[in-house]
């Protein structure tokens, strides 16, 4: 017999907690291994994200399966290789937004203006990024990856009618395990000590 039914509070949308939900810091930041740890002061906020969210997947590459003479499979097909990104629209135009973008030498924010300059030679940095979100009856989650870099920028719309924003992929890179990212969520099975 089945150890649980099925809970409705286990099914939920999400959305980024208010005030702030997506962090950036450069990689070698300390970054949180649970849930509730206050991030440490290097990270920063970069505002506001489209209402689209964001939309994670994996790319699995596999091997060819062999097979014999008579079409039998000899050696079936396996997984060769994973690739996990996160995509989201950023929708604010700040500093920091824009340093994620074009890469923090790139980006520069004095006397009340923000200069970007657009040389590639200098983007490509790499990120510790830190999402805040949360579900249905206050149900708490992070996500941390401890090291990204944006591997594709979107068209950014300049028109009265859209915010300015630009899409941003992130590849996540894995450590010496093998994990690009970690999720800490709110148990609707067990409860904290």
């Amino acid at each position: 017999m089945a150890s649980r039914t099925n809970n409705p509070a286990d099914v939920s949308t999400v959305r980024g907690v208010k005030g702030g939900y997506m962090f950036i810091a450069p990689v070698g930041t300390k970054v949180p291994t649970d849930r509730t740890t206050n991030l440490d002061a290097a990270f920063v906020n970069v505002g506001y994200v489209s209402d689209d969210g964001w939309k994670e997947s994996v790319d699995i590459d596999t091997t060819d399966s062999v097979s014999d003479e008579r079409g039998d499979t000899v050696i079936a097909s396996e997984a060769s290789s994973y690739t996990e990104k996160i995509t989201c629209t950023l929708i604010s135009i700040t500093k920091d937004a824009l340093s994620l973008m074009f890469g923090a030498k790139n980006v520069t924010d004095a006397k009340g203006e923000i200069t970007v300059d657009h040389n590639w030679g200098n983007a490509g940095d790499h990120w510790s990024v830190v999402l805040e979100l949360v579900m249905k009856n206050d149900r708490h989650w992070r996500k941390v990856i401890p090291d990204c870099n944006v591997t594709s920028l979107d068209d950014m719309g300049l028109n009265k009618d859209d915010a300015a924003g630009r899409e941003v992929e992130l590849t996540y890179q894995t450590d010496s395990n093998g994990s690009g990212c970690k999720d800490y969520i709110q148990s609707t099975e067990t409860t904290a000590a």
